[in-house]
């Protein structure tokens, strides 16, 4: 329903060195109120983050994808990772229990 409270998880994980790396969050991300995003893991090879949106209406359909640009020393090339864009559906009914939903991407090959 619009006015619930959407958690956006993302992890990035990998091997290296991952140190300062920060995860892209949304900002200004219209028709949604975005709360900043807060590391919820910091460990040598993952970091983790959640950050809130709460959808403002019905036509909050999507919450944009995502992209993280990382320097690959296998390729010796800067490349980048995407996740989303993750599409919302709205119902007119309270739904019994709530949904986790859960979306996973992995960096091109």
């Amino acid at each position: 329903h619009p006015g619930d409270i959407v958690t956006l998880h993302l992890e990035l994980t990998g091997q290296g060195w991952l140190g300062q790396a920060a995860l892209p969050c949304l900002s200004n991300a219209l028709p949604f109120k975005v709360y900043p995003a807060k590391e919820t893991v910091r460990e040598p090879l993952r970091v983790a983050t959640d950050q809130v949106l709460i959808p403002a209406g019905t036509n909050a359909t999507e919450i944009a994808a995502l992209r993280f640009v990382f320097f690959n020393p296998g390729t010796a090339r800067y490349e980048e990772a995407s996740a989303g864009p993750f599409p919302l559906a709205f119902t007119s009914e309270a739904s019994p229990k709530a949904a986790v939903r859960r979306a996973r991407s992995s960096p091109p090959d």
